[in-house]
């Protein structure tokens, strides 16, 4: 094997890694988004809602971008906004390192190493 084709087959290969972490970040991302209910203050003011992940930081969002900085009982923080957005990404990188481990697995057994 010439180092043309040695440097040819390193560029390739983590491409399928790459994709398999891109996958299973995209799949846990958009699943929690879509499946996990939070509790936001949206609408009228005061009402409280049941809405998916995405709702919640759209609704918490505007409501913080809009409040008159007095303290109240319902008034959204940004830390907590942020706090949420962090634990999001967090348990999506970890579906993300389980898939880059299934793909690195399928690799394995296929003998591409």
């Amino acid at each position: 094997m010439t180092s043309d084709e040695r440097q040819l087959d390193t560029k390739t290969k983590p491409k399928g890694l790459r994709r398999c972490f891109l996958a299973g970040f995209l799949i846990v991302f958009f699943a929690m988004g879509f499946w996990f209910r939070f509790t936001a203050v949206g609408g009228p003011p005061g009402t409280l809602m049941q809405v998916n992940l995405f709702q919640f930081y759209y609704y918490e969002a505007g409501t913080w971008l809009r409040s008159s900085g007095e303290l109240a009982a319902l008034m959204p923080s940004l830390s907590h906004i942020l706090m949420t957005l962090g634990f999001h990404l967090v348990y999506a990188g970890v579906g993300a390192a389980v898939f880059l481990g299934i793909g690195w697995g399928i690799l394995k057994l296929r003998g591409v190493s």
